[in-house]
């Protein structure tokens, strides 16, 4: 982990995007449609929800990375991120 906002704001001018947690997003879990897409979607429902692995070693610091867990499943390492204008 790092010192809160010791590093530049990502293009969307949010700080600490990565480093610190499991993030909760939107998403129901299920595979991407294959091509290419932005901002895929996926189902309206499923048996879990997406959370992005932000922190771990160097190789699992991507948002790129997601995983599922149960809606219901919780941690000191999962957690969700408020951001507004």
């Amino acid at each position: 982990t790092h010192a809160r906002r010791s590093v530049a704001t990502n293009a969307w001018g949010l700080y600490d995007t990565l480093g610190n947690l499991h993030e909760w997003v939107a998403d129901w879990r299920a595979l991407y449609a294959s091509g290419n897409a932005i901002d895929p979607q996926g189902p309206e429902e499923s048996e879990e929800r997406v959370v992005r692995n932000t922190f771990g070693g160097s190789e699992q610091v991507r948002v790129s990375i997601r995983d599922g867990l149960p809606p219901e499943s919780h941690g000191a390492d999962i957690g969700v991120r408020c951001a507004g204008n």
